[in-house]
């Protein structure tokens, strides 16, 4: 929808900042795993779309007219403090009366001018505008550090030029603004990306939906450390999410590949994976990469691994939600014989570089949930990387899953890595809001396989496990958001490091049992 030239351009710009590495050799290309950054970093208009062309949506603060499918309150915590500080939008930041550019085939063709509008109920519209952009109401002195907050919703226009929405997305962006008189090429003020949250270490976002009810259900699936979820249904046939958590490090990984290894690779996974065209120099799978086509992110990271660095290529924070719709592959959110709500059904989050954005698969053998993540075992700065998973799950999906209510039930979580090491630690589940909390971190990287085992509360007959009333059906993990009390959980890999030479090429390969890519021999 936007100009794609601008969007290749920061995009070429994004990589070149993130991965400032030599170039492949020219029978090689990068692979690169993970999420692609901090996302769009601009100040956006909405866009209301037409037949054939999906609306792309910025839900704006509800204040005035705008009283529904609008952001309700945004806040967030500082260091060595419990109380939440309220962020209101930027009063400098103001949409122009003449509206800003939406370019078309190139930057010289300006395909019209895109305002702000009311919400329109007939239409299934919210009121849209610009993305806000928030500030800290108390902060004694400005110091310019501002919050980015993209409340997206993207979908369709039919026929009947109504709109449905299959796209929801939430992401806190550090940002700061240092002359708002800077106007970039879409007419808004230039934002400068900030490396982190600086002294935020947590947020709260309320986000009031009617028209967009039915995006904001379902399943949620990305970055954020320790969040509690509640959802409300309000009059008038509206609802209320809150969404409570932290800013989550995650990590990129890559590594070099020859195009015949690709091809090769591609071959033998039935052709799922995107074909390269000569001259590629770099190639991204991002972090649920493969979900809809089945493939698997997993399935990626497992394909790949022999050739990625043991080393993250970058390190960064991100706060980031997100829900999908009305495609093929969303039956696989949801266990056998269990359905989608209309209601929050769960949340899945982990700073692993790859994962799956499904609920864990359960094993009637053992009435245990079985879920994978991967990520390079050392981050940017070389120091081991902490894994972190959470799964939040509603009272009304845990009680289809496993028949069962799980107040007082015990979740054991264990954790196997490649050498087949294997640690066990046990945490009551927690029920918040009517969710059940658990949450796993501190274990090591080398593609844990993780187990979460129900144990049912004593009672005079012995401790019963849970037994499913349904057997969900075999899919990959779901990513979830990470809520409370984390569980200590260390696993140290057995990995052994291998030279290997191809010419006057070196590489060292560390794995637990490590092989040399094509082309490549051993060093004795």
């Amino acid at each position: 929808m936007r100009n794609r030239r601008n969007v290749f351009i920061a995009l070429f710009v994004l990589w070149t900042f993130l991965f400032p590495q030599s170039a492949p050799a020219a029978d090689t290309f990068k692979v690169i795993l993970g999420d692609s950054g901090a996302g769009i970093t601009r100040i956006n208009a909405s866009f209301k779309g037409s037949l054939g062309n999906g609306a792309d949506i910025y839900l704006q603060p509800c204040a005035g007219l705008i009283k529904s499918d609008c952001i309700s309150s945004f806040s967030r915590q500082s260091q060595n403090s419990s109380e939440w500080i309220k962020l209101v939008p930027d009063e400098k930041i103001l949409f122009p009366v003449a509206g800003v550019p939406r370019f078309g085939s190139s930057p010289d063709v300006i395909s019209e001018m895109l305002t702000a509008y009311a919400q329109d109920s007939a239409r299934n519209f919210p009121a849209g505008g610009m993305s806000p952009v928030y500030r800290d109401v108390n902060a004694a002195k400005d110091d310019g550090m501002r919050y980015l907050l993209n409340a997206r919703a993207q979908g369709s226009i039919g026929s009947d030029a109504i709109a449905s929405w299959n796209d929801f997305r939430i992401e806190v962006i550090p940002v700061k603004i240092t002359d708002y008189s800077k106007l970039n090429l879409f007419g808004f003020p230039t934002l400068q990306l900030q490396s982190g949250f600086q002294t935020t270490t947590a947020f709260k976002i309320e986000i009031k939906s009617k028209s967009t009810k039915s995006v904001l259900a379902g399943w949620f699936y990305g970055r954020i450390l320790q969040p509690e979820i509640k959802f409300t249904s309000l009059a008038n046939d509206e609802s209320l999410l809150e969404i409570i958590g932290s800013p989550i490090t995650t990590h990129i990984a890559q590594g070099d590949i020859t195009f015949s290894d690709y091809s090769t690779i591609r071959s033998a996974n039935q052709n799922l994976l995107r074909e390269v065209v000569p001259g590629t120099s770099a190639m991204m799978f991002g972090a649920t990469y493969g979900f809809a086509n089945e493939s698997g992110a997993m399935k990626a990271w497992r394909v790949f691994s022999p050739y990625i660095s043991d080393i993250a290529s970058t390190s960064y924070t991100v706060f980031s939600l997100r829900t999908t719709k009305n495609y093929s592959g969303n039956a696989n959110y949801y266990p056998q014989g269990c359905k989608s709500s209309e209601a929050l059904d769960g949340v899945v989050s982990t700073n692993a570089t790859m994962y799956n954005p499904t609920p864990p698969t359960y094993d009637a053998s053992d009435g245990s949930l079985n879920f994978e993540v991967a990520s390079p075992h050392l981050d940017s700065n070389r120091k081991e990387i902490q894994g972190n998973y959470s799964l939040v799950l509603s009272s009304k999906m845990a009680k289809c899953i496993w028949g069962a209510d799980l107040t007082n039930f015990k979740a054991t979580v264990s954790i196997t890595n490649d050498s087949g090491a294997t640690q066990v630690s046990t945490s009551v589940l927690k029920l918040v809001n009517d969710f059940y909390h658990f949450h796993i971190g501190g274990f090591t990287f080398s593609s844990p396989k993780i187990k979460i085992k129900l144990i049912a509360p004593p009672t005079s007959g012995g401790t019963p496990e849970v037994t499913p009333t349904v057997e969900p059906k075999e899919s990959e993990v779901k990513p979830a958001a990470a809520a409370q009390a984390v569980i200590p959980i260390a696993v140290s890999p057995k990995k052994v490091t291998i030279t290997c030479v191809k010419g006057k090429s070196i590489k060292k390969i560390s794995a637990v049992s490590p092989k040399c890519p094509s082309g490549y021999k051993k060093k004795a």
